[in-house]
Parts: structure tokens; C-alpha cells; sequence
């Protein structure tokens, strides 16, 4: 049971939902992300575009963070970096993030898991992320 506010409660499935650096030596997991970003957007070119931002000058592999759930890819963030230049002809390196994918609910086991596992995507890139 969870407390609520006002005392209401209600049963929750428990979901552990572990976010790490993504893997890059391994094919299965770079093919999962793939194919999670292609069914979160519904579009099967954002399944290409982990790999298409990976292969830019702009990547940042200890920016990229897959959150699993009992060995299952269920989400995907990446930060990269690219460049700004303002009209006084200067350049400042900027901080993009990618498209995150979050997969269905029904293969995270519960309602609320999609917006956790994208917070803590976000937290995780957010506190890994620095310009230096």
C-alpha cells in the first residue's frame, strides 16, 4: 500500500527502473534502442536517430543513458553538444538533448512508469552533463 494525501491509499505494482550509460559495444541493446525510440515516436525514422547522432562530432557516449526494467530497454536519452554562433561572430558550444523514448506502459508494468522513467532519464543526463 502507498500513503496518499487526505489518507487515501491504494495498491502499486513495485517497479524498478535502472538508469545506466548506455552500452555501445553492444549490438542487442543499440538494436533495442533502436527500436524503442521507432515504437515511443510511432515513426520508424527516429529508430535511426540514436545511431545517426552517435556517428556525429557532436556525441557524447558518457551522455547517453538507457533505463531498463528486469533487463528490458525501456528508455533512452541522449546529450550531445553542437554549436551556437551569435551575431558577434563568436561560437558557443550549446548542450542538446535528444528525442527521449519512453517504451508502453504495458511493457513497464505500471500506469505511472513512463513519467518516472523519463524523470530519472532526465535527472541522470542533467547531473552527468558539464561543458568542461
Amino acid at each position: 500500500m502507498t500513503w496518499r494525501p487526505g489518507g487515501a491509499q491504494r495498491e502499486t505494482a513495485l517497479v524498478t527502473v535502472t538508469v545506466r550509460p548506455e552500452n555501445p559495444d553492444d549490438a542487442d541493446e543499440l538494436a533495442a534502442i533502436a527500436a524503442l525510440c521507432a515504437a515511443a515516436f510511432d515513426d520508424a525514422r527516429y529508430g535511426d536517430l540514436p545511431a545517426a547522432l552517435r556517428a556525429t562530432d557532436h556525441a557524447r557516449p558518457d551522455w547517453c543513458f538507457v533505463a531498463v526494467d528486469d533487463a528490458v530497454v525501456v528508455g533512452h536519452v541522449m546529450v550531445g553538444t553542437t554549436f551556437l554562433e551569435p551575431d558577434d561572430g563568436t561560437r558557443v558550444r550549446v548542450p542538446y538533448l535528444s528525442p527521449l523514448a519512453v517504451g508502453p506502459v504495458k511493457e513497464i508494468s505500471s500506469a505511472s512508469a513512463p513519467s518516472n522513467c523519463a524523470a530519472a532519464l532526465l535527472v541522470s543526463s542533467i547531473r552527468t552533463s558539464s561543458l568542461s
